[in-house]
């Protein structure tokens, strides 16, 4: 059953905030999203990006994640998307903040940590976790989080056929696509 962490739409206070908001994504939105982070996507030089409209409209608005867009005037200034996940060595459920975007144009101007701390307002009290980014890790330190890993994340799609070395067999998974299958 999914859980929503309710939101209440954020007017931060400030200078140059007066027409600053930040709420969640309606769907008719999909294309704002879809812009901003293909932005996201450019910055971050992402060797991928396959985000599409129909796949905006099918998983953020809580089917797979969630997302929430900053507002500068009227105009989209940044985005946030968020997902539940699960720690198994830690037994215990995580919300995992995935983006975290302002337009260049909106940088320099308080709107990000706005949105940072919107955010983290909204999620209080709940396991909070993320891929950070190096120049931000004394952000994170102040937002409360401290370094639990040091690994690298890999991701790929697995190939079918030979089973490589420790794999017994690769298994087609209804709804996942192939998977391998390892001895226990």
């Amino acid at each position: 059953m999914p859980v929503w962490v309710p939101f209440v739409p954020v007017q931060p206070y400030g200078p140059g905030m007066s027409d600053f908001t930040i709420r969640a994504a309606r769907p008719a939105e999909a294309p704002v999203i879809l812009a901003l982070l293909r932005e996201l996507a450019i910055y971050e030089k992402a060797p991928v990006f396959q985000l599409s409209e129909s796949t905006v409209q099918r998983d953020m608005f809580g089917a797979a994640c969630h997302c929430d867009l900053a507002f500068q005037g009227g105009k989209p200034a940044g985005i946030v998307t968020w997902f539940w996940t699960y720690k198994s060595f830690r037994a215990a459920r995580y919300l995992f903040v995935e983006d975290l975007y302002v337009k260049p144009e909106f940088r320099g101007q308080g709107f990000g940590i706005q949105l940072w701390r919107a955010g983290m307002d909204r999620l209080a009290g709940r396991n909070v976790a993320l891929d950070g980014v190096v120049d931000q890790q004394e952000n994170y330190r102040k937002s409360g989080f401290e370094r639990v890993l040091n690994h690298i994340r890999y991701s790929g799609v697995p190939a079918v056929g030979e089973a490589p070395g420790g794999v017994d067999a690769l298994v087609r998974a209804p709804g996942i696509g192939v998977v391998p299958w390892y001895q226990a």
